[in-house]
């Protein structure tokens, strides 16, 4: 997942300020078909990397904010439900335990900082043709981080942080 032509604002009332975001995935999974009935169950592994961060509109603009890199293992499970002959509906979630945040963690921030994320998605999936698939899905995934250290107290910041990140999505999917 990515996003072209994205927009933040650093501030209320503040300019927009061009902004980079993307979320990839990579993941193993086995299918296990329930006897019986008409659900499958799929344990997964994997990793995932999420980025983000305002991307400063020229000198002077005065945006000290940390990119953010999430790069996390991924830990999960998804059931997958035959609605009927043509329709199947799938419900993933994953613990996320957080490897690397980038700036974020690096030492003129929060050096002994830890993160872990909760990321879920349902998906409905329609065959319209037998080649041709419609797609709806929804997915969060919310970042939770522990600003512990010696850094936070002094600077007087919050000793904890979180990221959020919802989306819908609708497609076509082409299958032989």
């Amino acid at each position: 997942r990515g996003a072209v032509g994205f927009q933040s604002r650093p501030s209320a009332g503040a300019e927009p300020v061009p902004t980079r975001y993307l979320d990839a995935a990579a993941a193993l999974a086995y299918r296990i078909e329930v006897p019986g009935t008409r659900f499958a169950v799929s344990p997964r592994v994997g990793a995932n990397v999420m980025q983000f961060g305002l991307q400063t509109p020229g000198k002077g603009a005065g945006l000290d904010t940390p990119g953010v890199d999430y790069r996390s293992a991924w830990l999960g499970v998804a059931v997958d439900a035959r609605l009927m002959a043509t329709a199947q509906m799938r419900l993933r979630a994953a613990y996320m335990p957080l490897l690397h945040a980038g700036a974020i963690f690096a030492s003129n921030y929060f050096p002994e900082g830890s993160g872990w994320a909760l990321d879920v998605q349902a998906e409905l999936t329609i065959r319209v043709l037998p080649w041709l698939v419609g797609v709806v899905s929804g997915h969060y995934t919310g970042y939770s981080l522990d600003l512990a250290g010696d850094q936070v107290t002094a600077a007087g910041a919050p000793a904890a942080a979180s990221d959020r990140v919802t989306g819908i999505r609708l497609g076509i999917r082409l299958e032989r």
